[in-house]
């Protein structure tokens, strides 16, 4: 097959995709950001997973559209990191974060994005699927490719973490 094959057969079919994906974008570059570690690494995955999405022949139903979204990105994320970790000796990337204009919010914000990342990648995506897409335990054990069961204490584990991450010393 060639990539003209899998293309929409017209501009319509492609502007009606992305209408159906356009709602979780913004989802999908939180999920990249955790993964990539870096804004811009993330969006270029977001980006590449899009392109996919829109030449695919196997497009989903519209209500089926966000958890494999979500999961053609995570794959884009895994690949990538694969292909980094061949080439590179450098395994922690540069994390960018962007000025907030609140500081307090800032601070916050900087605390749980710290936390996430002491967390295992297993658990942040949990997390990051659940917390910041709201994704159903059972889009979730799609996009992760485990049973809904096992998300679920997955999830519990993570929030933990989380918590215990996120404590204050001295605080129970």
């Amino acid at each position: 097959m060639t990539q003209l094959d899998s293309m929409p057969q017209n501009s319509a079919d492609a502007q009606q995709r992305y209408r159906v994906i356009a709602p979780y974008v913004a989802g999908a570059q939180v999920l990249a950001v955790q993964f990539m570690r870096c804004p811009q690494r993330g969006k270029d995955m977001v980006q590449d997973a899009l392109e996919k999405a829109l030449q695919t022949s196997h497009f989903p139903a519209a209500q089926k559209a966000k958890p494999w979204f979500l999961q053609v990105v995570r794959h884009r994320c895994l690949d990538e990191l694969r292909l980094l970790q061949r080439h590179s000796d450098d395994t922690a990337l540069a994390e960018l974060i962007a000025p907030q204009p609140d500081p307090l919010q800032a601070h916050r914000q900087n605390l749980v994005q710290q936390a996430l990342a002491l967390l295992p990648q297993d658990q942040r995506d949990l997390l990051v699927l659940r917390e910041f897409n709201d994704c159903s335990y059972a889009d979730i054990a799609m996009i992760v490719g485990i049973p809904e069961g096992t998300v679920m204490s997955r999830l519990h584990r993570a929030r933990m973490a989380m918590r215990s991450a996120l404590q204050q010393p001295g605080e129970r």
